[in-house]
């Protein structure tokens, strides 16, 4: 059964639809590309690296759920000031929400290190509580009616720590020039604005607003509406209309050059923005205009682009591997299969959203397939018998292990490359 909650909300994939989607994958394609065959690298060691490697902090736990999370994030409002040179945030972000029943208070996930400034509603300021457990509850002072559209606001600041052995906000340089970007898959996105860090909530559609300094640029989620120069800063507004899970939003600022391409496929033109470090834009043309025959591949397997009425994109930065934040994929290396991967999630991961970190080898199995099937249908399926080999390979280096994360705490347990992309492709 599909499930579309208020026929709006993260959709749940049956069985049958998996079947429909693989009887689909054998019709005979043939694709061909600009890319030369020596520009083609198999990664399989690893599908997804983050930057830190450090250890599981085993005091550290899931924030628990909270009795106050029964509504419904309909629009959110972030507003964010981000400077490279310095690991801090600060922000205002609005909600508008729907309650599933009457209350008078609502939670929200927030780790502990970041300050809250004040909470209003309607232009009242709330009281609110912190109990310790990366949370915050808002107390109101009138009910909140069940099914009625309502709002706050949120003023914040700080330092986002590590949280379970994982970054979720990095600075750093390329070239001596200061970079910032996040990544918080799987848990880290409470780490720098509040939210719900469940699955089964989207917000509906997102505003987000960044101020930095002159001389860089930002990027984000959604289609980029204006600039506004105020003296010795930036502010950059960006509208996404389509649901997104709060790990799938992803901020950067650095400095980038941009450029803009056009893939034309079955179903219309898909727009790409990219953003990549000065003076690597040669470089990363070459790998971008590379992805074409990809685009018309997959939307032939799979369906229009999910996000047509906006954008694709590329944003270069520090991590070894790759992340897909909903409209705007986040890179270290651009090359063909970290490419062809991230994109693939935006039907698989982005679009159609699993409900647990359970069943992530879904999102990853199929994105994975996904590459592999550009190895048969491109480069006259010269890589085709390789991917298949390598990826048995990668499987059978050990034996046992289940595709399904039984423990969800772990990061590394949830995107173990074995499992939940290897073999999970394998079993798709």
């Amino acid at each position: 059964m599909t499930y579309n909650k208020n026929s709006r909300k993260i959709l749940y994939i049956p069985l049958f639809h998996f079947f429909a989607i693989l009887v689909m994958l054998f019709v005979n394609f043939s694709f061909s590309g600009n890319i030369s065959k020596a520009q083609i690298i198999l990664p399989f060691a690893q599908e997804k690296m983050f930057s830190t490697q450090n250890p599981l902090n085993t005091f550290e736990a899931l924030p628990p759920a909270l009795p106050g999370d029964k509504y419904d994030l309909v629009f959110m409002k972030l507003e964010l000031e981000l400077d490279p040179l310095v690991h801090y945030v600060k922000g205002k972000v609005k909600f508008f929400i729907i309650p599933h029943e009457d209350a008078d208070s609502i939670s929200l996930q927030l780790h502990d290190s970041l300050q809250v400034e004040n909470v209003s509603y309607h232009g009242n300021l709330l009281n609110y509580s912190r109990p310790g457990i990366h949370a915050l509850i808002i107390n109101f002072p009138e009910i909140l009616l069940e099914g009625k559209l309502d709002s706050l606001e949120i003023i914040y600041h700080g330092d986002p720590p590590n949280y379970l052995g994982e970054n979720s906000l990095f600075t750093g340089f390329h070239l001596g020039k200061p970079t910032l970007w996040t990544l918080s898959e799987p848990y880290g996105a409470f780490t720098w604005f509040p939210c719900k860090i469940t699955l089964d909530d989207k917000i509906d559609s997102t505003d987000i607003s960044i101020l930095f300094p002159l001389g860089y640029k930002a990027a984000t989620i959604g289609m980029p509406v204006k600039s506004d120069t105020l003296g010795l800063w930036v502010k950059s507004l960006w509208k996404h209309r389509y649901p997104v899970a709060s790990y799938l939003i992803g901020v950067a600022v650095g400095d980038y050059q941009t450029y803009i391409e056009e893939a034309p496929t079955k179903y219309g033109t898909i727009k790409i923005y990219n953003y990549v470090y000065s003076g690597d834009i040669n470089q990363q043309q070459n790998a971008t205009a590379g992805l074409f025959p990809v685009y018309a591949l997959y939307s032939e397997l799979f369906g229009p682009y999910p996000f047509l009425e906006e954008k694709y994109g590329h944003l270069e930065c520090g991590m070894g591997g790759g992340m897909e934040h909903q409209t705007l994929t986040f890179a270290g290396p651009f090359n063909h299969h970290i490419l062809s991967h991230e994109l693939a999630h935006s039907w698989f991961g982005n679009k159609i959203t699993t409900g647990s970190w359970t069943d992530i080898w879904l999102n990853e199995g199929l994105a994975s397939y996904a590459t592999g099937l550009t190895y048969q249908y491109m480069f006259n399926g010269f890589y085709w018998k390789k991917w298949k080999t390598e990826t048995i390979a990668a499987v059978c280096q050990q034996p046992y292990g289940s595709v399904i994360v039984e423990d969800t705490t772990l990061p590394e347990r949830i995107f173990d490359a074995r499992l939940s992309y290897h073999k999970a492709s394998l079993v798709l």
